[in-house]
């Protein structure tokens, strides 16, 4: 089965779902209601959404067909009237999949999530909900989750990754600088780090860059798509994700995450948005063959599977790595793209989204940093769809200060 694109937005009274279906059937479409849960089923298509809340279907009326298009436009009337539903832009935290086949991650559970995913169904709904429990099989890399004792080094989103890199001892070469992740004590890894950057520190590169500044004169010059919209106070444009991102999207693993360690994971997030925006504004939004080596390179979360404590600390770490390994390195720069960061984190997380599967595209083109899409990027990809807001908000301000 197939998951169709679906864009959603509404009206004070109403919610629009517009499903993209050039192949359905449309005598054998079906659609099902219950307050917040959606599903549509058109084969070879299947679509089930857990909407922010509840509405009312109102009979075949409800729904048209644009042949121009192939597209269905479903019109749900609120249950409650004049209720905003939050983040209708951020398909992943609508989208409802069976994951529980999914052989590469631990059982964790979604902060604030209910059991939604593991309802069941009268024997009478079976028949009909039969199409929407069909699993959708997908061709995922086999790194493995350390099931060994505690005291295994454990690296990667929410830091439950462990023992999974047995076997590749050329992709840990080319994608870590950190020595041997699986036996490399956490508490190390900050001062090898810092060891390592001091060693390839170069003077003469960045005295070079410093006195021939116009070398980073069109870097300097570039305006990133979200501060453009901030300053014309204009999301609008941004829209939603396109036919490409949501294919992209959709076929990235959702897990389950435990309400632990948000510090780290917040953390990691903008350091990893301090590389992207780094090789955005240097690229000034053109990568090139070495964008997913830069990305790799300057985040101290994807290069050294650091574990940060502080955003002062972020923030230091990306400055050394920006000013030892890239081919531009001018301190002037790398404040500008904390800055970027900063009013990135402040834009929406549709923006935020948008950059994660940018990354993931980038690594799944570069051998072999595919490997950290799966203990890193397939998370945050889904996980900033669900973070609040004012956090963001929270840490680009103290950014500011």
């Amino acid at each position: 089965m197939l998951i169709p694109r679906c864009e959603l937005t509404q009206s004070d009274d109403k919610v629009f779902i517009t499903i993209y279906a050039p192949y359905a059937v449309v005598a054998d479409s079906e659609i099902y209601v219950d307050e917040d849960d959606f599903r549509f089923f058109s084969k070879p298509y299947y679509l089930r959404l857990k909407l922010p809340g509840g509405v009312l279907e109102t009979g075949n009326k409800c729904v048209t067909y644009e042949t121009d298009g192939g597209k269905f436009i479903v019109t749900l009337e609120k249950a409650v009237p004049s209720e905003t539903f939050p983040n209708l832009d951020l398909i992943s935290s609508l989208l409802v999949k069976r994951t529980n086949k999914f052989p590469t991650a631990p059982t964790i559970i979604v902060e604030g999530e209910d059991e939604y995913q593991e309802d069941s169904n009268t024997e009478e709904e079976d028949c009909f909900l039969s199409h929407f429990d069909e699993v959708i099989d997908q061709n995922e890399a086999k790194i493995n989750i350390g099931t060994g004792p505690l005291t295994q080094q454990k690296y990667g989103f929410c830091n439950k990754y462990s023992n999974s890199f047995q076997g590749f001892t050329y992709e840990v070469g080319e994608l870590f600088d950190l020595p041997e992740p699986d036996v490399t004590q956490a508490s190390t890894r900050s001062q090898l780090r810092k060891e390592r950057e001091k060693k390839d520190f170069s003077e003469d590169h960045y005295l070079a860059d410093y006195f021939n500044a116009e070398v980073i004169e069109d870097a300097m010059k570039y305006t990133a798509p979200w501060e453009m919209d901030m300053l014309q106070n204009n999301f609008s444009s941004l829209g939603s994700l396109d036919a490409d991102e949501f294919d992209q999207l959709k076929n990235i693993i959702c897990h389950r995450w435990i309400r632990l360690q948000k510090k780290y994971i917040t953390l990691g997030l903008v350091d990893i948005l301090l590389a992207y925006c780094y090789d955005h504004r240097s690229t000034e939004e053109e990568p090139t063959s070495e964008s997913a080596w830069t990305i790799n390179k300057l985040s101290s979360t994807l290069c050294w599977c650091e574990r940060f404590e502080s955003l002062n600390d972020v923030i230091v770490a990306f400055i050394r790595r920006s000013l030892c390994y890239p081919l531009l390195r001018n301190w002037e720069l790398s404040l500008r793209v904390i800055y970027d960061v900063q009013l990135l984190l402040m834009s929406s997380k549709l923006y935020l989204q948008k950059c994660l599967l940018k990354i993931h595209k980038l690594f799944n083109a570069s051998e072999p940093r595919y490997l950290l899409n799966r203990i890193y990027i397939d998370d945050y990809c889904h996980w900033i769809a669900y973070v609040d807001t004012s956090e963001l908000v929270s840490i680009a301000k103290e950014i500011s200060e």
